[in-house]
């Protein structure tokens, strides 16, 4: 507890003269416990100015004095070893911020005691004014507070009448390591003593500098908090703070910090990845492809997908066509991937376009630095015309059915996957071009999932993974059906200068993942139902309101540092993002939270509560 100490000059004989001499400080402390602590009593002051002006004063500084019960809160002074009970003006300071310090809270981050001596007085206009004390008794109380003898408590502040300070003074406490400051210069530091000179009529300012300003009233507290959540709100909606990349960079860390409390599943029944590794890889192995086709399709393969465009005609194409018919008719669908428009319509070359029909999908991946990894699953231009992705038409044709329903305007439903589980989904404008995908452009609009990526290094096991030149050289139909049948199979390159990309899995970065990777990892979440989305605002409104709320509260009632107060949040925070990500698959934008809860916090004050 931090007391306001008021030091004392009593008188001894020296020779038989009267001379002056320190002889301790008095300290008073607020408390809000009714019954004084031990070595405590109440404090009765014996000041000459009539008492009714300190409490005029108390009024004037600290205004909400009259609306809350003084009976709560109690001034005590500590008791000594003095013979008699001092009695003198200059105890007048020290006795009025201690009773202000019954409805505020100091802001002096110190566990010293504060030293204060100066009369009070009333000016015409009922403003509180502080006078000068006696020159030699001032000297006196100066060079103990200076004095390590004298000052036991090696207490650091000194709050004193300016008229007080002299040249000499300045001296003095320069000599003594210690600085003289005005209000206007004054920040606290427990690193040397200081002497805060304060001019008559600066007692307000006083008050305001080392007193928390009054708290809010109940009803405007209430005000402020809803009119903050609003605020904040509005720009959760505007996404401001992904302008700094925070909010997609909280959804990433989210994602991958939850992901270590969930049980993943990978439908290793279902698909399958064929990896090309030849640096060679071009249009010649077009004929490749159709052996692979023949193979797989033999092999009870359900569908084969490409990830990879055929944009233009090359004399390696017949048998590649031929193989599609065949396969088709052997009930294994081919998609191949679409990079680019031609004219509106899809950059495929003819013969193949007349073959595979409606079997294309976009190849594009969200593959951002901020960001968690999202697969546009739906293509929609400005003219109205909508293109799937490859994997989202691989997962129609494993369940033999679109499974996109149209829902008012901007959004639509995914169905049928999972047992029948449902999934909305909103279209989102395109803000700008890619130059990685071409095919999205400015004014587009995509309808997106986030990804639930696998664990690092799953899609490259044996069993799952294969390599092309192995399938091709395959003679055992039994292996390649056991492999194969009844499965979404994934045909891509994983030429590592050309095809990796960088993706965040878990808490860390994968600096090679190829493009077939993240398509089997999206055709697994499709196939598990998984729906990772961010809050809606309903939800963020209440969460900004509850954390907004929750700012007041430890404010006012939590005795605990700002610092502690941030960790406290932080950890909450975690704690409640990662829960609603594993248990519901929803992500919050914590960080407008965080940003409510600072604003009531550092807009709310607390109150005395020991």
């Amino acid at each position: 507890m931090i007391h306001f100490a008021y030091p004392n000059v009593g008188t001894v004989k020296v020779d038989g003269k009267i001379a002056k001499k320190f002889s301790g400080c008095g300290r008073y402390v607020a408390l809000s416990q009714k019954e004084p602590p031990k070595s405590y009593q109440a404090a009765k002051p014996k000041v000459l100015l009539n008492r009714t002006k300190i409490y005029q004063s108390v009024a004037t500084l600290a205004p909400e004095s009259a609306h809350k019960k003084a009976e709560r809160y109690y001034v005590y002074e500590k008791k000594d070893d003095r013979e008699e009970e001092y009695s003198g003006d200059s105890q007048d300071l020290a006795y009025l911020l201690s009773l202000i310090n019954r409805f505020r809270e100091i802001t002096l981050q110190t566990d010293s005691d504060i030293w204060c001596t100066g009369s009070m007085d009333v000016t015409g206009d009922n403003s509180p004014f502080l006078n000068a004390v006696i020159d030699s008794a001032f000297d006196i109380k100066l060079k103990a507070f200076l004095s390590e003898k004298e000052n036991e408590n090696n207490d650091k502040l000194f709050i004193v009448p300016a008229a007080n300070i002299r040249v000499e003074d300045e001296i003095l406490c320069r000599e003594k390591n210690a600085e003289v400051l005005s209000l206007n210069q004054f920040e606290f530091s427990d690193r040397k003593k200081t002497i805060l000179k304060i001019h008559g009529s600066e007692l307000v300012l006083l008050a305001e500098k080392i007193f928390d300003p009054p708290p809010l009233p109940i009803k405007q507290t209430f005000v402020m908090t809803l009119g903050i959540t609003l605020i904040m709100l509005l720009l959760c909606w505007l996404q401001f703070f992904d302008f700094f990349h925070i909010d997609t960079t909280l959804e990433r860390y989210t994602i991958g910090a939850g992901d270590r409390f969930v049980e993943k599943t990978f439908n290793d029944d279902k698909i399958a990845l064929v990896a090309i590794e030849d640096e060679e890889f071009d249009e010649t192995w077009r004929e490749k492809h159709a052996m692979l086709i023949d193979k797989l399709s033999k092999a009870g393969a359900k569908v084969i997908l490409f990830d990879m465009y055929f944009e233009n005609a090359s004399r390696f194409d017949k048998n590649f066509t031929h193989a599609i018919t065949v396969a088709k008719k052997r009930g294994t669908e081919v998609v191949i991937g679409l990079f680019d428009l031609k004219g509106g319509k899809p950059r495929i070359f003819q013969n193949l376009k007349e073959v595979v029909g409606e079997n294309y999908g976009t190849i594009c991946v969200n593959e951002k630095e901020f960001y968690a990894i999202k697969a546009p699953l739906l293509l929609r231009k400005e003219n109205g015309d909508r293109f799937a992705s490859l994997s989202l038409k691989a997962v129609s044709l494993f369940y033999s059915q679109d499974i996109v329903r149209e829902y008012g305007h901007d959004e639509i439903i995914l169905k049928n996957f999972a047992e029948g589980a449902e999934m909305e989904m909103t279209y989102a404008d395109v803000p700008f071009s890619m130059d990685s995908c071409p095919i999205i452009q400015d004014g587009d609009s995509v309808a997106s999932i986030y990804v639930d990526l696998s664990p690092h290094g799953l899609l490259k096991e044996p069993g799952l993974r294969f390599k092309y030149q192995d399938v091709i050289a395959s003679v055992r139909k039994s292996r390649l059906k056991e492999d194969f049948g009844d499965k979404i199979v994934l045909v891509g390159a994983q030429i590592r200068d050309r095809d990796c990309l960088r993706v965040p899995r878990g808490l860390q970065m994968e600096d090679c993942c190829f493009g077939m990777e993240l398509h089997a990892d999206t055709i697994n979440t499709l196939l598990n139902g998984i729906h990772i989305r961010p809050s809606g605002l309903q939800i963020q409104a209440v969460f900004i309101f509850l954390f907004a709320m929750v700012g007041v509260f430890v404010k006012w009632k939590l005795e605990l540092s700002f610092q502690a107060n941030l960790i406290l949040l932080l950890l909450t925070l975690i704690g409640i993002t990662i829960f609603f990500y594993c248990q519901y698959r929803i992500l919050l934008h914590s960080a407008y939270y965080a940003a409510a809860f600072a604003w009531t916090h550092s807009n709310t004050f607390r109150t005395k509560t020991k």
